[in-house]
């Protein structure tokens, strides 16, 4: 019996020695969701598009003192089959050194 709690000791605490903290949102390396709401009000709707064209809408939240879009709906996703660009981007990558300037690009 008192071996048993023992164990039950040790392996509790190695369970909780071995827990690291994890932060549950890193943040968000792209540019495309601030500029998304660069010219809006908070709470505003938003919406941007990754370069796979899915598109994301939100509304936009304060964060760091700055705007993003976040997105609060189902992400509707492109038309193009997984791997294929849909036009504009087919387009684009046959003449790269003009892209759409309807297009918000994510990095």
């Amino acid at each position: 019996m008192m071996a048993r709690k023992l164990f039950s000791a040790a392996l509790s605490a190695a369970a909780l020695l071995a827990v690291t903290p994890v932060p549950a949102h890193e943040g968000h390396h792209s540019p495309v969701p601030w500029q998304a709401c660069q010219d809006k009000q908070l709470d505003d709707p938003c919406e941007f598009r990754n370069t796979a064209r899915d598109l994301y809408r939100g509304s936009c939240r304060e964060v760091q003192r700055q705007l993003i879009c976040v997105r609060n709906q189902p992400i509707t996703r492109s038309a193009a089959a997984p791997g294929q660009l849909e036009p504009p981007w087919s387009e684009a990558l046959q003449a790269p050194w003009k892209l759409p300037d309807d297009i918000q690009y994510e990095l």
